[in-house]
């Protein structure tokens, strides 16, 4: 209790906030894990096509993620948020 007193003061937080700022720190925390784990997969999986193979596999991820994102900041600009986030997580899926 003393801890989360604490973290009120010193971060700021209004009542209720500090459950939020846990749950928020986790799902960082745990994607941030994920993509640790599963990276040396994904360079694992890359480099069966061969050393020459990588650096397209490199930059077909890098131009489709440039892509993807200027097209979900376009369509931010014209869809109500509700849809955006279900398009966008729909996309993504």
């Amino acid at each position: 209790m003393v801890a989360q007193n604490f973290l009120y003061r010193i971060l700021n937080l209004q009542k209720g906030e500090f459950f939020l700022l846990l749950y928020s720190f986790l799902f960082m925390f745990l994607l941030f894990a994920s993509y640790g784990i599963l990276r040396p997969i994904r360079d694992a999986l890359g480099l069966e096509g061969g050393s020459e193979e990588l650096k397209w596999l490199f930059l077909g991820t890098f131009i489709t993620t440039l892509l993807s994102s200027l097209l979900a900041m376009w369509l931010s600009g014209f869809v109500k948020r509700k849809l955006y986030i279900d398009c966008i997580f729909a996309f993504l899926r």
